[in-house]
């Protein structure tokens, strides 16, 4: 059978289970017998016209759309101080790059774009070139507006916010979205800007998880080292303790991995409880890529 065959068939194939189900129903919560007929002869009408040509060919376009996504590509930057001018000249520069490999190529653009904070950095305070959360995410908008509108119209945009980000009990375990009150500005001028841009620009909580495909990506931004460091014990002579400290960062990601969650941590105050599932790392990854701060 051809593809678009197929598709014809499966379309069939869904609308006699949805005119079954609706059947049942109606017969269920005592519908008269002359509306469940009307309904049933409606439903032989779109059977009757599902295997046309036509409708076989949107369905196959519609099947072909699903089953090639745009791109397969992500960009992750790590560490990304919204509140510095600076970075907003090296995010430019980013974007720059994306859409010129873009056009030379022949590929797509890139699925998305991931910042991880501190976007809002501590170390600013006098620095003349600093600013908001606020003021960074203006400085964005206006990049995204005037110079790269195909990313802001095709891309999706994630924030995960860091420990130091200005987000509704910052301390505890998972971490809340950074506050509407530093990002509803700019969510609401994309999507003046960019109609549906709405639904691609995504302040998360930490962790996050994105489902590409048959992808599962998880993002987590915490020092976990130091929620770590101070409940270990090293034990043995100064050569083995030497080594452990040459090898801190593969202890650690055993640790996470053989514990299969982001902050194996005895209870306190910072871990809420009822959302410590959200911690988990089930289905163990098969790649991990930790972040020196």
């Amino acid at each position: 059978m051809s593809a678009e065959e197929t598709a014809s068939l499966s379309l069939r194939e869904e609308l006699e289970a949805d005119a079954r189900a609706e059947r049942q129903a109606l017969l269920a919560c005592g519908a008269d017998s002359d509306l469940v007929r009307r309904l049933t002869d409606f439903i032989e009408i779109q059977k009757s016209t599902a295997h046309t040509p036509a409708a076989a060919g949107i369905a196959g376009k519609a099947l072909a759309t699903v089953a090639t996504p745009s791109s397969t590509q992500w960009c992750i930057l790590s560490q990304v101080n919204l509140a510095d001018s600076r970075d907003t000249k090296m995010i430019e520069t980013l974007f720059t790059v994306a859409v010129a490999e873009a056009e030379e190529t022949g590929e797509p653009l890139p699925a998305g774009f991931i910042f991880l904070g501190d976007f809002e950095g501590t170390d600013l305070k006098d620095d003349k070139e600093g600013g908001t959360i606020k003021e960074g995410l203006s400085r964005l908008f206006l990049l995204l507006s005037t110079k790269f509108r195909q990313l802001a119209t095709h891309c999706y945009f994630v924030f995960v916010p860091g420990p130091n980000d200005p987000c509704f009990a910052r301390e505890a375990l998972p971490r809340l979205p950074i506050s509407p009150v530093y990002t509803q500005q700019f969510v609401q001028q994309m999507q003046q800007q960019f109609k549906g841009s709405k639904d691609r620009i995504f302040f998360s909580t930490s962790p996050c998880r994105i489902r590409h495909l048959n992808c599962l990506m998880t993002f987590f931004r915490h020092d976990i080292y130091a929620s770590l460091s101070s409940e270990c014990l090293l034990t043995g002579g100064l050569d083995e303790n030497n080594d452990i400290k040459q090898n801190l960062h593969k202890i650690v990601l055993n640790t996470i991995m053989g514990q299969a969650h982001l902050c194996p941590c005895r209870a306190d105050h910072r871990l809420a409880k009822p959302r410590d599932a959200s911690l988990s790392l089930m289905p163990t990854p098969n790649l991990a890529s930790p972040f020196e701060a």
